[in-house]
């Protein structure tokens, strides 16, 4: 197989630095110039990729073998004549110009470039199946990532029924998913912690969700590795016992497909308290509005990265467990017994 025929054949196929070099030796003693220049400009603008996907747009016209020369036949002419011989037209050859941009194969080769990531997106997109209905409509479609993971943060001021919330989050969840629960604020063995399990979980949740005794850094990676949900309790907690915690080098990035939802203090202004940072580092950014009467408190979002409905119309009220309906403001509050 010549040099040409075999980088003909490559489209679609992934190999190897090392293979293409070869492929390049090939083609110098075949004097096929084109593969030559193709394959060696791709290996410099690629200096640190060893692993190439080949996509070829344009291939190269394969050289017919040469034919044997053969001497001119003899043309016996009469001296009378002053005709001339009749000789054929020169014909010239014209190459395809090297493709370049967009329709070079450098740049659907190159792993890095949008064109590769969107000729090999994965076809199917995993999201969360949430299984409390308001609690799905008010979060959003949240993707299942490959790589990294997605952040929720909840703040909101003392007494706001965060930690309430977080339960009703855990049910929901905990339907389908493993979930560990970092109750750091209050022990997951105190009676007031076990009085709201009571009240919120069901019995599939009970089985799925776990509460360890949280005191180090390691006690809660552990946590993480093992579950798909983590609900951190709280941000404050976690950063006393490992100075400099940030939620997204430390969270989001170090792992990959999981859902951290983590609780912050609200400061006497509004905001997250020792969190400024981490508000737009979040992908979901939940507060609790506190009412004089706490069965009007409410959680809203100051930002959603997964939902494409107005959030000022996503109010979900924590004592009745579901959505606050502006667009019939007569309704009454439904309450989801387990």
């Amino acid at each position: 197989m010549s040099a040409t025929t075999e980088f003909n054949s490559l489209t679609g196929k992934e190999v190897s630095r090392k293979y293409l070099t070869g492929l390049i030796g090939r083609a110098r003693k075949e004097k096929s110039t084109e593969v030559i220049s193709r394959l060696s400009g791709m290996l410099k603008n690629n200096p640190g990729i060893d692993r190439f996907v080949i996509k070829i747009t344009n291939q190269i016209k394969e050289n017919p073998p040469a034919k044997k020369k053969t001497k001119p036949a003899t043309v016996k002419r009469n001296p009378a004549s002053k005709q001339k011989p009749v000789t054929k037209p020169l014909q010239r050859t014209i190459r395809k110009a090297k493709p370049t941009g967009l329709n070079s194969p450098e740049v659907h080769s190159n792993p890095n470039s949008l064109a590769y990531r969107l000729a090999n997106k994965p076809e199917n997109v995993e999201y969360y199946n949430i299984a409390d209905h308001d609690i799905a409509e008010y979060l959003g479609n949240i993707e299942k990532k490959q790589k990294e993971s997605v952040v929720i943060s909840l703040t909101g001021g003392q007494g706001s029924m965060k930690t309430r919330h977080c339960f009703q989050l855990m049910n929901a969840f905990g339907q389908n998913y493993k979930i560990g629960h970092a109750s750091i604020e209050e022990h997951p063995e105190s009676k007031l912690y076990l009085d709201k399990a009571t009240q919120y979980l069901n019995n599939r949740a009970l089985q799925s969700i776990v509460a360890p005794e949280i005191k180090t850094m390691s006690d809660l990676d552990k946590l993480i590795r093992e579950n798909d949900v983590i609900i951190i309790d709280s941000f404050t907690k976690v950063q006393e016992m490992c100075k400099g915690f940030e939620v997204d080098k430390d969270l989001r990035k170090k792992y990959n497909g999981k859902i951290f939802i983590v609780i912050f203090q609200q400061t006497t202004d509004g905001k997250m308290r020792g969190g400024s940072k981490s508000q737009f580092d979040a992908d979901i950014v939940l507060f609790t509005e506190k009412k004089d009467d706490y069965r009007d408190n409410y959680i809203y979002a100051d930002k959603n990265r997964y939902q494409d409905k107005p959030l000022d119309g996503l109010h979900y009220n924590i004592f009745s467990g579901s959505l606050i309906r502006k667009s019939d403001p007569n309704r009454k509050l439904t309450f989801n017994v387990q």
